[in-house]
Formats: C-alpha cells, structure tokens, sequence
C-alpha cells in the first residue's frame, strides 16, 4: 500500500490507534530481534565499519530480520515513508567486491546508515509497545518519530506533494 496521499485527521486517527493496537501482539517478536542486535551484533558491525573488513555487509542481514517485523507491524500494510524506503533500498543487497575499500564510504557508507535506522524504529516500537495514558497531543517524540515510518504524523518528510483526501487510502 503506497503513502502518497495525506488522509483526513479521521482517517489518520484510526491507522494510529491501529498501530498501537498492533505492538503489544509483536512485543515478543520485537524484543527478539531486538535482543539479537544488542548481543553482539551492533557492536561488531559498527567495528567491521571502522575497521575497514567486508563483515560489515553481515549487517544487511539485520537490517532486513528488522525491515521484516516494521513490516509486521505497519497498520493495514502501510508502506515505509519515502525517507527510510529510500535508506533501506540504498542500504541492502549490496555484494561486497574488491573495489570496495577504494571508495569505503560510498559503497558500505549506506549498510550502516540503513542499520542504524532500522536499528532506531525498532527501539522506538519497543518504547512504544507499553503505551500511553496520555491524550495524542501530548505523546513523546518517539511515538511521532514511529508515526512517522508510516506516514501517519501531521505532516511526514517527503509528503509535501501528496494530495489530500477523505476517507481510507
């Protein structure tokens, strides 16, 4: 399902509360993932960046075990935003090749930024999973920054062409 169109407050509303309604069901499923990446897994793969090896391209793996449950828990089959799409796309099955050390940067640059954000949202919906007993104005940064992954917050990046419209997507 694409995010380009903005949905009427109503609309949003309910995708949001469809969202909350969908971690606590894959809370066990997040922080087994989650429980996978802090082990080891963040800490080597930020140390194969740093120190130039081509076990860094290990951490696409990851990024997809977490693009996977995002995935899961997107209300209705939302779409990633453009944003974290593009990170995503720019970030995973990539082949290692000898040429890669000559341009460091460019070619593993992107494994790591698609890791870390990947790595971000899934901390977020674990922070989230617990919930709120506060009104929606009034919820944290994190719950907008997770909104956002889908689309749903008032105003997402890379929204500023969508159209407006009643009723569901």
């Amino acid at each position: 399902m694409s995010n380009d169109v903005i949905l009427c407050e109503e609309e949003q509303s309910r995708l949001r509360l469809a969202l909350r309604g969908s971690l606590y069901p894959h809370a066990a499923e997040l922080r087994e993932v989650w429980e996978g990446i802090n082990r080891r897994r963040f800490d080597n793969g930020m140390y194969r960046f740093y120190s130039g090896s081509s076990r860094v391209f290990d951490l696409q793996e990851t990024t997809g075990k977490i693009a996977e449950v995002l995935r899961r828990i997107a209300p209705e089959g939302r779409a990633f935003c453009d944003p974290f799409q593009q990170i995503l796309d720019a970030g995973t099955d990539r082949e290692s090749t000898l040429a890669d050390h000559d341009h460091w940067l460019e070619r593993v640059g992107p494994i790591t930024h698609a890791f870390l954000h990947a790595r971000y949202f899934l901390e977020l919906a674990l922070k989230c999973e617990g919930g709120w007993r506060t009104a929606p104005w009034q919820a944290p940064i994190g719950w907008a920054a997770l909104l956002s992954l889908y689309g749903l917050s008032y105003r997402s990046v890379g929204d500023s062409g969508a159209t407006i419209q009643k009723g569901s997507a």
